[in-house]
């Protein structure tokens, strides 16, 4: 009985952290074409990145230091590779619409994150 009582306290006590990080929102950052922003990546754990409205499709850094996979949703998983405290290393983002950005991160080990890119201006179209 008293196990019971205990393992329905434990799901007590963590089920409010299971809610928080199922609802965990992306953090919204905005940038002007070729910007470069600061982000924290978790080294043990998938980040997104998302570019609203357009299709990421190339990903550019030093071989090695991170891998990365395309998603359905035009947007991009970063697995980086462990960063000594400190370190900090820089990866190319290039876009169908011909966006581009460089993400300047560091890591840490925190859960991953999802990070959706904003375009402060549209792209110019070449005729």
């Amino acid at each position: 009985m008293r196990m019971k009582h205990l393992c329905v306290a434990i799901g007590l006590l963590i089920s409010p952290l299971m809610i928080n990080a199922a609802e965990q929102q992306p953090l919204e950052l905005s940038f002007q074409n070729n910007d470069q922003l600061r982000v924290t990546l978790s080294s043990s754990d998938l980040n997104k990145i998302l570019i609203e409205g357009d299709r990421i499709i190339s990903v550019d850094g030093i071989k090695g230091s991170y891998s990365a996979k395309d998603t359905s949703d035009g947007g991009v998983l970063i697995s980086p590779s462990p960063l000594p405290k400190g370190g900090s290393k820089s990866q190319y983002i290039e876009t169908e619409f011909g966006r581009a950005v460089s993400l300047k991160f560091s890591t840490t080990t925190v859960p991953g994150r999802t990070y959706k890119l904003q375009a402060k201006s549209p792209v110019k179209v070449l005729n």
